[in-house]
């Protein structure tokens, strides 16, 4: 699949990359959209914090696509069907989480920040970041 790759600050290399393999509780999504933000534009001039020391990832937390496979352990995705992605995911076990406030975690991860986003053909979620009409 091809995906667009940071290297460093003005640094987006579109290269061949694997595509992905998902866990029993993820599903693979076809990115048919993803949004362009002002954290994706501070990440390629290099001013994002958690892209310093050589990170080398996959930048876009803005996604829509269709489901082409879901993991064993997946319920109520289909193939084929249409979904978003919540942007960030929270640890879920921190007081703000368990509180159901998950966006205000600390701890959280979020596509193209802290693991590979949207700027590719094809990117593996957490089926719990997957939403459906």
């Amino acid at each position: 699949m091809l995906a667009a790759v940071y290297y460093g600050p003005r640094d987006l290399r579109v290269e061949e990359r694997p595509v992905p393999h998902i866990s029993p509780d993820e599903a693979l999504l076809k990115v048919t959209s993803a949004g362009i933000c002002g954290t994706d534009l501070r990440i390629l001039h290099g001013d994002h914090r958690k892209y310093a020391n050589g990170v080398i990832r996959v930048p876009g937390h803005e996604v829509v696509g269709d489901i082409v496979q879901v993991g064993a352990n997946v319920k109520g995705l289909e193939v084929g069907q249409r979904v978003f992605v919540a942007p960030n995911m929270g640890c879920g076990h921190c007081r703000q989480c368990v509180s159901g406030n998950n966006n205000r975690c600390a701890n959280y991860d979020a596509f193209g920040i802290t693991m590979d986003g949207a700027f590719a053909e094809t990117m593996r979620i957490p089926a719990a970041a997957i939403f459906a009409r």
